[in-house]
């Protein structure tokens, strides 16, 4: 969902940097990275020609841009779907939206016989653990299948639609705490953001620092993913 202050702003043309490596594919052998911790982390309603490794200049996000230089940036990825959950649901099964069956936020859910990226590791012998940041990822949606801990406690104050949501520096406080007591085996950790939704209010200093609220909202989540 993108708020006026968002779709206000021209669409630029996403550039990736000359200066990275590009492949059709990345070579991989089937267990070559057994027991490597594993850390995914979701930021919702993102736009990447607001990000800089994308090309925007202007953009304040150098955790994205430095895990972009040193990593894989793809240039041109879609989401299986327009809203959270179903996205979400999508990552964690590799499944279709019609297929997993959680089609849409607040009424539909993943079913539990749909096995999960969680539960796969898990069952591999890793810990497993999620900090979510809204109500709309909330355990009775399904999400939680296959995690050891899955915090969804966002609060009651409701933002746009009605979902209650967290701070990105209150997530990412909880899932430093969980990471620190992870010591012996490998771990799963899916961190998720959902600050750059609707409605805008970055804490300061990113308030004063951008022009738009969105802009700030992004540089703030950037600054805990650096936490992280």
């Amino acid at each position: 969902v993108l708020s006026p202050s968002e779709t206000r702003i021209p669409l630029a043309p996403l550039v990736v940097s000359p200066e990275l490596k590009t492949a059709d594919s990345l070579p991989a052998t089937p267990g070559a990275l057994r027991g490597h911790d594993v850390v995914l982390v979701t930021l919702d309603t993102t736009r990447p020609d607001r990000l800089g490794c994308y090309g925007n200049s202007q953009s304040a996000t150098p955790n994205l841009d430095k895990l972009a230089r040193e990593g894989v940036l793809f240039s041109s990825a879609v989401a299986t779907a327009t809203t959270t959950l179903p996205t979400h649901a999508s990552i964690l099964t590799g499944l279709y939206p019609q297929r997993h069956g959680a089609r849409a936020n607040s009424h539909y859910r993943l079913d539990d016989d749909h096995r999960t990226l969680a539960e796969r590791l898990s069952d591999a012998g890793y810990v497993t653990g999620a900090f979510v940041s809204s109500f709309v990822l909330d355990r009775r949606f399904g999400l939680a299948q296959g995690f050891g801990i899955y915090d969804d406690e966002v609060g009651a104050k409701a933002g746009l639609l009605g979902f209650a949501e967290r701070k990105a520096d209150q997530t990412t406080d909880r899932a430093i705490r969980w990471l620190s007591s992870q010591r012996n085996r490998p771990y799963f950790l899916w961190v998720h953001y959902y600050d750059p939704h609707s409605l805008h209010d970055p804490p300061a200093p990113y308030k004063q620092a951008h022009a738009l609220p969105y802009d700030g909202e992004i540089a703030f989540v950037d600054h805990e993913l650096g936490r992280l």
